[in-house]
């Protein structure tokens, strides 16, 4: 299992891909050592930006005025839905 604790990029590397490809990374190691990834987003555009690449929500936390969502990617054709 992987869980991802924290993927950010530099104001300066926003919106060119850089993140993208450090998921992509993950997911096909992820995807060849046949384990499931996991993390938490409380930022709705980062929530979104996970879910583009394949994740889904599995569970939601509202604690102390904060929203947290937690998603994953358990099976290869969530892999396979992730690139298509």
């Amino acid at each position: 299992m992987y869980h991802l604790w924290y993927l950010g990029v530099r104001k300066a590397a926003a919106g060119k891909g850089t993140g993208t490809s450090l998921i992509n990374e993950l997911i096909e190691d992820a995807k060849a050592a046949d384990r499931p990834i996991y993390v938490e987003s409380r930022i709705e555009s980062n929530t979104a930006w996970y879910k583009k690449r394949g994740f889904r929500l599995y569970y939601e936390l509202y604690h102390a005025g904060r929203h947290w969502s937690c998603l994953r990617i358990e099976n290869h054709n969530q892999f396979q839905e992730a690139y298509t």
